[in-house]
């Protein structure tokens, strides 16, 4: 799975998944947020069991000839994770 790039290569944490109605080339798109570990050996946040930072959102889907992508949103959520949970 890669990041979109940058720190493909870290460790993370999934701790929310979130369903979504967008697609995308007519697949569904979802949206998670993940803690990642820097891997510094004196980093505190990291060496804490379950620690790591973030948490950051995600957005995973699929290209057109049907590859998996996952692309960096940031700290704050996506507006359709604030509108798709507005409707439950």
């Amino acid at each position: 799975m890669s990041d979109g790039g940058k720190g493909s290569n870290r460790g993370g944490k999934n701790i929310e998944g979130n369903k979504s109605t967008e697609t995308i080339n007519g697949y569904a798109v979802s949206y998670y947020q993940k803690m990642v570990k820097c891997n510094k050996e004196i980093c505190k946040k990291c060496s804490t069991p379950g620690g790591g930072h973030g948490p950051y959102w995600y957005k995973r889907y699929r290209t057109g000839d049907g590859k998996v992508r996952t692309k960096y949103i940031g700290k704050v959520a996506p507006e359709q994770v604030n509108n798709d949970n507005e409707t439950e």
